[in-house]
């Protein structure tokens, strides 16, 4: 018990260092200040490629600028997201998407072979997601909620959250490294539906890039609402400000 209670202890200690650093890193910190800690390993989880991008890009680019280590994982490869193609060239076309989207970020960006909108917590895409924690030796793991509104942004919360205790179990996914200490889990924050003053992070991401006011991020049919507004300083307002609120 008293090496529950010590563990524990190290847990909460871990916990504030994480949240201090990247509280540094969201209010502008230094490089200097970032040079004088040990570099954080930053994982987030999306449903599909876009969804981290939409949800944490910004933030990662920031990160990243910082030195710290972030990869982005999709958990399914997006072969149904698109109101005109679809199967294995509309997978093939999202994942070259994703990996663009990290380069130019700064990051690693995985996409895992499971196919869009048939997403289920079983035991097999758990463990996928157990292997990306322990082979990123995760400091701070990222995801939806599992209540969103759509079934896989639901189920990837849920496999995070099956997940989360198994990533320090050796005899669970054996061919990875269990992990000595469970890494601080958290959630996306924001509204489940984008408008331009919800999500300070998306918008930051275009205009800490340099893009253009005539600029856009790509041709995204469905998503096309939220792929299409331009990197412009109007959009950097609070919902308040803008009479959302």
């Amino acid at each position: 018990m008293l090496r529950d209670a010590i563990d524990f202890v190290s847990l909460l200690d871990r916990h504030a260092m994480i949240v201090i650093a990247l509280a540094a890193a969201a209010l502008g910190g230094s490089a200097a200040t970032a040079e004088a800690q040990q570099p954080l390993r930053i994982i987030a989880f999306g449903a599909h490629p876009d969804d981290c991008d939409i949800r944490a890009g910004g933030t990662a680019a920031k990160w990243a600028a910082l030195g710290h280590k972030v990869r982005f994982v999709a958990v399914t490869n997006g072969d149904a997201g698109h109101q005109s193609e679809g199967g294995g060239a509309l997978a093939k076309r999202r994942r070259a998407e994703a990996e663009e989207a990290g380069r130019r970020i700064g990051i690693e960006y995985i996409v895992l072979d499971n196919h869009d909108g048939e997403l289920l917590p079983t035991l097999k895409v758990r463990e996928e997601i157990i292997r990306q924690i322990r082979e990123w030796n995760a400091d701070l793991v990222l995801g939806p909620r599992p209540n969103d509104y759509h079934p896989d942004h639901r189920y990837t919360g849920v496999l995070l959250q099956d997940a989360a205790f198994m990533v320090t179990v050796p005899n669970i996914a054996p061919d990875t490294p269990a992990l000595r200490k469970n890494p601080v889990y958290d959630h996306f924050k924001g509204k489940q539906w984008w408008r331009a003053c919800d999500n300070k992070s998306f918008q930051d991401m275009w205009i800490g890039r340099g893009r253009g006011p005539g600029q856009t991020k790509g041709e995204w049919g469905l998503l096309d609402l939220v792929a299409k507004v331009s990197a412009d300083e109007k959009y950097d307002r609070t919902c308040a400000e803008k009479g959302h609120a």
